[in-house]
């Protein structure tokens, strides 16, 4: 039985290790075939260089003569890098395509937890500044390393016009652009006022709803409170110095909606962060305004939304290079 046992184990080993075999040989073959090759105008454009300069065929197309081999094993260079060379440029450009990759799936992984597991609206208080400096670092690092691959790719900027690397490449660039105009806008223009709106702090408990013509009686007559409004929210400014007459500098009156005077203001809206929200000012139709009403919110909500839309086909542009 053990001797039977034996050999049919030993027969299987073979029959499975005999599908090894044949693989193995047969990758071994078309390893060392002749590399055939499709002839590529650009090429020639490029070297200045007849077809017979890297094919066997003069007519282009077919089996690369050792001239051609080394001009498609050393990047498609020319004149074409001594091997020594190239191996340093290859190492060089290979650490820094992957610190590239690093960055942009960094970047798109943020950008689709926020989108797809979060929701935008999770940051519409302001974002921590903790992301924003990990988006920037993510973008600095893709500019950097994305011009360096550029130029190690390219010969020259009519390739960018004259290859479909290059005009993908164009592309992608471009829609990078966009996402970098985006990202500027949020960081310096509208974070900070979503961080102001929210005061820096969670909201205080909303107290009463006013209408403008309520608001209008608290402008510090009459014994009663100096209120104003800033996009919505009403801020009572009773214990500030600076509006004991009801007014400020004599330009800004309380009792008012002061959203749009405050944005042409030197200040801003920071200094009304140590006063108390009391309440919020209805719109013209009644309705109290919450938080995905306010201006700064809506454009941050398209401009997140159209990131993403832009990140996804920059992703599709690097499909079409590799597929």
């Amino acid at each position: 039985m053990r001797t039977g046992q034996l050999i049919e184990g030993v027969g299987l080993i073979f029959r499975r290790s005999s599908w090894v075999i044949f693989g193995i040989t047969l990758s071994s073959i078309f390893l060392f075939l002749p590399v055939e090759t499709a002839s590529h105008p650009e090429y020639a454009i490029q070297t200045n260089q007849p077809c017979e300069g890297c094919h066997i065929d003069p007519g282009g197309g077919g089996i690369l003569n050792s001239t051609g081999e080394a001009f498609r094993t050393r990047g498609h260079r020319w004149p074409i890098p001594t091997a020594r060379a190239y191996i340093w440029q290859r190492c060089l450009q290979l650490t820094v395509g992957w610190l590239h990759l690093a960055a942009a799936v960094a970047w798109l992984g943020a950008i689709l937890f926020i989108h797809l597991i979060l929701s935008p609206r999770t940051v519409e208080g302001g974002i921590p500044t903790k992301e924003i400096v990990y988006s920037w670092a993510c973008i600095i690092i893709l500019v950097s390393t994305g011009i360096y691959l550029s130029i190690a790719k390219l010969n020259s900027l009519a390739e960018l016009t004259s290859t479909t690397f290059g005009e993908i490449l164009l592309v992608k660039s471009s829609l990078f652009l966009l996402m970098l105009c985006s990202a500027s806008l949020v960081t310096f223009v509208i974070n900070p006022r979503l961080k102001r709106y929210k005061g820096g702090q969670p909201l205080q408990p909303v107290q009463k709803i006013f209408t403008l013509e309520e608001l209008e009686t608290f402008a510090g007559k009459e014994g009663k409170g100096i209120y104003v409004a800033v996009w919505g929210r009403v801020y009572d400014l009773s214990q500030s110095r600076l509006w004991k007459t009801g007014a400020h500098m004599q330009r800004h009156e309380a009792g008012k909606e002061l959203g749009e005077a405050l944005v042409q203001s030197p200040h801003g809206e920071k200094p009304l962060e140590k006063f108390p929200i009391i309440g919020v000012l209805t719109s013209i139709t009644g309705a109290a305004p919450g938080p995905g009403n306010f201006p700064y919110q809506k454009l941050f909500l398209v401009l997140a939304y159209s990131n993403l839309l832009l990140a996804l086909s920059i992703v599709f542009c690097v499909a079409l290079w590799r597929w």
